[in-house]
C-alpha cells in the first residue's frame, strides 16, 4: 500500500487591500468592505428604470431612511436597523437620515440629522456634512432641519 502526502495548502490568502482610499461600507474589522460606488450604480440604475417607466424629467425620488425608537418610558434605544431600500440606494446606516435624487440629472443629496454638541460627550466627535459627503460619495449633505423644496437643493421645483 502506497502512501501519498499531499503538500499543505498554503497558508491563508491575505485580506484585500483597501489602499486605494475609495469610499466604502463595512460592517467593522473583518468584514468585507463594499464600495460606495455600488450604491452609485444602483441609483443610476433606479434612474434609468424610472426614465424608461415614463417618469417626469422634473420628479424628485425621496428616500427616508430608519428613526430611532426609545424603548418605553427607559433612555434605552431599540437595537436599529436602517430600511432596506434607504441602505440599497445611499449605503447610510445612521438612524434619522433623508436621501433624495433628481431623476433627470441623478443629482444625488442627503439630509443628515443636526445632532446637538451634547452627542459627543458619548458618542465622539461630530462629523461634519462636508466628511460625510466624502463618505457616501455623494452630490451634497444637508442637515434634516434645512430640508425645503423651495431650498432649489437638487431639482428645479424652486
Amino acid at each position: 500500500m502506497y502512501l501519498t502526502v499531499l503538500p499543505l495548502p498554503p497558508t491563508r490568502p491575505a485580506p484585500p487591500s483597501y489602499t486605494d482610499g475609495a469610499a466604502h461600507f463595512d460592517m467593522g474589522e473583518h468584514t468585507l468592505r463594499v464600495p460606495m460606488a455600488l450604491h452609485a450604480e444602483n441609483r443610476r440604475r433606479l434612474q434609468q428604470r424610472l426614465k424608461q417607466q415614463g417618469v417626469g424629467a422634473s420628479s424628485v425620488v425621496v428616500l427616508q431612511g430608519g428613526g430611532d425608537n426609545m424603548r418605553y418610558s427607559g433612555d434605552a434605544d431599540d437595537v436599529f436597523r436602517q430600511e432596506p431600500y434607504f441602505h440599497w440606494a445611499f449605503g447610510a446606516l445612521e438612524p434619522g437620515w433623508y436621501g433624495a435624487f433628481d431623476v433627470a440629472s441623478g443629482r444625488t443629496l442627503l439630509f443628515c440629522p443636526r445632532l446637538p454638541a451634547e452627542y459627543a460627550t458619548w458618542m465622539g466627535r461630530i462629523k461634519t456634512p462636508q466628511e460625510y459627503r466624502q463618505r457616501f460619495q455623494v452630490d451634497e449633505v444637508r442637515y434634516v432641519d434645512e430640508v425645503s423644496c423651495s431650498s432649489g437643493c437638487c431639482c428645479s421645483c424652486s
